[in-house]
């Protein structure tokens, strides 16, 4: 099997496909968890870069769905 270039690798990481994991993480509704957390427990599931995660996650914001405030990642209430 042939690796995927970052740009690939990019186009898979949506925040449409890391939401699961995102909600799998079971983020605290008032606390978050801190956005280290987040990206490094998805990229490592994944097996993604940690900066195509972030991407994903701040399409997320983009979107409405997720805030990123402190170092922080929330689901928007």
């Amino acid at each position: 099997m042939m690796s995927q270039t970052p740009e690939e690798q990019a186009n898979l990481a949506t925040w449409s496909q890391i939401s699961e994991d995102v909600r799998a993480l079971g983020l605290d509704p008032v606390e978050g968890m801190e956005i280290a957390s987040v990206t490094g427990s998805i990229a490592q599931k994944r097996g993604y870069p940690l900066e195509v995660v972030m991407d994903a996650l701040l399409e997320g914001v983009q979107q409405g769905v997720l805030s990123i405030e402190r170092n922080r990642v929330r689901y928007r209430s």
